[in-house]
C-alpha cells in the first residue's frame, strides 16, 4: 500500500479539501541500534492525503514533490490561514526540532498543496512526540510536552512546558510561554479548541 511501513507520522483533517493529510514518519529503526546510541534517521517519505468518493470508499494519494524527512512532528489545521501547520519533530531521534512548516491548501485541488517554512520569533522548544492543538478563537498553535533529546536512552529529556505560537498577525508569528506546567510527558495528545462564543 501507499502508506507502507511508517510510524510516528503526523496526520490531521483538512476541512477545506475534506481530506486527511499524512506527513513524514519513520519506516525502520532497530531497537539494537537505539540501545547502542545509534540514530534512527528519517528517510524521505511521500506526503499522502486520504480522500473519499461519493460511495464512501477511501483512497490514499501521493502529493507530488511533497516528500518529507521527519517523524514525531505535530500537525494541526490553521483555520485562520487555511493551511496545515507541522511543528517540531525529529530527523534522527537524538534531538527535537523547533521549526514550524506550513502546508498551504487549495480547497478545490489537494494536488496543489505546497510546503513552506514559517518564520517565528521568541523561544520555541525542541520537541517531538508531543501534543499540539489549534486555538481557533485566538489564532494560536499550542504545543505541550514531547521529547527534546535522546528518546529511549538514559540521556532522554522531555518537556513540561506548554507554549503557544501567536499568529494573530501571521507575518509576525511569536512563541509565548503559557506558564502552564505539567509533568514531563511524551506522546501526549490535544485537540482543536474554540471559546464558547467562537
Amino acid at each position: 500500500t501507499l502508506l507502507g511501513n511508517r510510524y510516528w507520522a503526523s496526520a490531521a483533517y483538512d476541512p477545506m479539501g475534506d481530506v486527511i493529510w499524512i506527513v513524514g514518519g519513520l519506516s525502520t529503526c532497530s531497537l539494537k541500534d537505539v540501545a547502542n546510541n545509534k540514530p534512527c534517521t528519517a528517510k524521505s517519505i511521500p506526503t499522502l492525503y486520504m480522500k473519499w468518493d461519493d460511495k464512501g470508499v477511501a483512497t490514499l494519494n501521493t502529493l507530488s514533490g511533497g516528500n518529507q524527512s521527519i517523524y514525531g512532528a505535530k500537525m494541526v489545521y490553521d483555520s485562520a490561514n487555511k493551511r496545515m501547520l507541522i511543528s517540531g519533530g525529529s530527523s534522527d531521534g537524538s534531538r527535537g526540532l523547533d521549526k514550524v512548516t506550513a502546508l498551504s491548501l487549495d480547497p478545490a485541488d489537494p494536488t496543489k498543496a505546497k510546503f513552506s517554512t514559517v518564520s517565528t520569533t521568541g523561544s520555541a522548544q525542541l520537541s517531538f512526540l508531543g501534543a499540539a492543538a489549534y486555538w481557533g478563537t485566538n489564532k494560536w498553535l499550542v504545543n505541550a510536552g514531547g521529547a527534546s533529546t535522546a528518546i529511549f536512552l538514559a540521556g532522554e529529556n522531555a518537556n513540561s512546558k506548554t507554549i503557544g505560537l501567536n499568529m494573530a498577525d501571521p507575518a509576525k508569528a511569536a512563541w509565548v510561554d503559557l506558564k502552564a506546567q505539567a509533568n514531563d510527558r511524551v506522546g501526549a495528545v490535544a485537540e482543536y479548541a474554540m471559546n464558547a462564543s467562537g
